[in-house]
């Protein structure tokens, strides 16, 4: 066996997310190269599979065994970046229950469902609300899947119903792979059990056998052509805490969703964190009926849809790995500057341009994790983060402590940098090792503009770090009065407690903050 590659973090650019080990072991088997295992940042709490997939690298991650929903999931995602700069696009592949609404969307068990609706959100965490006058009001749903996905899933879509008579599928042509493992091989084929939808009021009865059940109960369904066994279907994901079970509450919750077509419970805790597709292997059809028979199947037609999505995607260069560059310009000095890192913090545009066509290393680190766009951010160079942002530096870097570049311009106050950030796609959600997001260094500074526009792009401002300090909490600690009085008339909660059980004018008392004690409660 020949020894595996070993790249650089840097030269992987998708992550592929899974919940379950038998997911995990379906999108192996699609890697056409494992390679080595790379050195991980000392806040990564993951572990990798690194491969290849066609011309595309990338990282295999999922949560410890037993571990699943969406804090489990979040947990995952949140590690990602610190140790792989350049991934900037996640899928999370798996499986899923299913929702049929025949004769439209004749979904059936082994197919596969893609979170890309032509109408409507693509994922919904469809316990999550509030209840208003006319009912329960869904208030959290994730926002379109990449761009560039969309149309690979066009791409793919197209491949797909083109196929010819007589032509092998895709479908058929990946999932064959698996009779290269043969403790696999047997897991992973085509179930003989039987696909069979009941009515939704025909509930299954504890310790029966779903074979036994009465045939006039089960929803007759025309047969498929064996060469058009698995079908894609695209539409709206339902994403919760807890396992679907209920044919009635099924169908209830999936019609005021543009009749949804798929049940999990994991994609609602990658929506603030990571742009993603969801792909879901139909397993069970979300009812009282559900067993385990179809859960690899499933899970391999998931993988193999991912793969044909990665084979019908163009090479994205990795800025700084393309091609051999002069060493001295990757020089660094005591702190671990380059060249490219120094022209940033300086604001020197001209040279920043001059340094990258020649080769320079967007993504280098100095001895604190930090890239050029994080130098270039806290100086507050707008113009610098722009032409570093267009030549494709990684806007969810982040440094030694898990900040961004819009922490830091945030906390530094550079409102233009915070503008540009928030408007190329930075996540005001992201949290640094302490658990804080932008809104808490901006708070703790007492940075107005700043915070005004996190705010407007919808900064949670109740939000608690790791020590359960909202951003009012912060803005006491440090002594911000304007700040707290801000964050106050913008709804922030003067009574909330952190892990200590104190209040915002608490912790201003207990830091010396007496003017700020005395504005929070003048205020209340």
């Amino acid at each position: 066996m020949s020894p595996k590659k070993l790249l650089p973090a840097d030269a992987y650019t998708i992550g592929l997310i899974y919940v379950k080990p038998l997911e995990m072991n379906a999108i192996t088997v699609m890697l056409d190269e494992e390679y080595e295992r790379v050195s991980l940042a000392m806040g990564d709490k993951n572990e990798y599979v690194l491969g290849r997939i066609g011309k595309h690298n990338v990282a295999i991650v999922g949560p410890a065994r037993g571990a699943q929903g969406k804090v489990a999931i979040a947990d995952v995602v949140a590690s990602i970046h610190w140790s792989f700069n350049n991934i900037s696009i996640g899928l999370l592949v798996g499986i899923g229950g299913g929702v049929p609404h025949l004769p439209n969307q004749d979904v059936r068990l082994g197919d596969v469902v893609v979170g890309a609706p032509e109408v409507g959100p693509a994922v919904v965490q469809y316990d999550l609300g509030k209840e208003t006058t006319t009912g329960f009001e869904v208030t959290k749903t994730l926002n379109k899947p990449p761009a560039l996905m969309l149309r690979v899933v066009n791409a793919v879509e197209d491949k797909y119903l083109r196929q010819k008579a007589g032509d092998e599928s895709f479908f058929t042509t990946h999932l064959r792979r698996f009779n290269e493992f043969p403790r696999l091989r047997e897991r992973y084929r085509r179930p003989s059990a039987l696909d069979r939808l009941f009515l939704a009021d025909y509930r299954h009865e504890p310790g029966s056998d779903c074979n036994t059940h009465d045939k006039q109960f089960e929803i007759q369904r025309a047969g498929r052509n064996p060469a058009d066994e698995v079908y894609i279907h695209y539409g709206t994901i339902l994403s919760g805490d807890r396992v679907m079970k209920s044919e009635i509450t099924r169908d209830k919750i999936s019609e005021q969703f543009h009749n949804a077509v798929c049940f999990e419970m994991e994609a609602a805790g990658l929506m603030d964190e990571f742009p993603c597709l969801v792909v879901r292997g139909i397993c069970d059809y979300s009812d009282s009926h559900k067993n385990k028979d179809w859960q690899e199947y499933g899970a391999a037609t998931a993988a193999s849809y991912t793969r044909e999505l990665l084979l019908n995607m163009s090479e994205r260069i990795v800025p700084g790995l393309e091609r051999p560059v002069d060493r001295n310009m990757e020089a660094k000095d005591n702190d671990g500057l380059t060249a490219l890192h120094r022209a940033a913090r300086d604001g020197d545009q001209e040279e920043v341009q001059r340094l990258l066509d020649n080769g320079a290393n967007i993504a280098a680190r100095d001895k604190e994790n930090r890239a050029a766009l994080f130098w270039a951010a806290r100086e507050g160079h707008d113009d610098v983060v722009l032409l570093l942002l267009d030549r494709g530096a990684n806007i969810h870097a982040r440094v030694s402590w898990g900040s961004t570049a819009l922490h830091e311009a945030a906390a530094e106050g550079n409102e233009e940098v915070v503008r540009v950030l928030l408007n190329r796609g930075a996540r005001v959600t992201a949290r640094n090792k302490f658990g804080n997001m932008a809104l808490h260094s901006a708070a703790r500074r007492g940075q107005m503009g700043a915070m005004r526009l996190l705010l407007e792009r919808g900064s949670d401002i109740e939000a608690a770090g790791d020590h359960g300090f909202t951003p009012l909490h912060q803005a006491a600690r440090d002594g911000q009065s304007t700040a707290a009085l801000f964050l106050l008339q913008n709804g922030a909660n003067p009574k909330s407690l952190n892990k200590d059980a104190l209040t915002p004018s608490q912790v201003a008392v207990k830091y010396g903050h007496k003017q700020v004690m005395k504005s929070i409660e003048e205020y209340t």
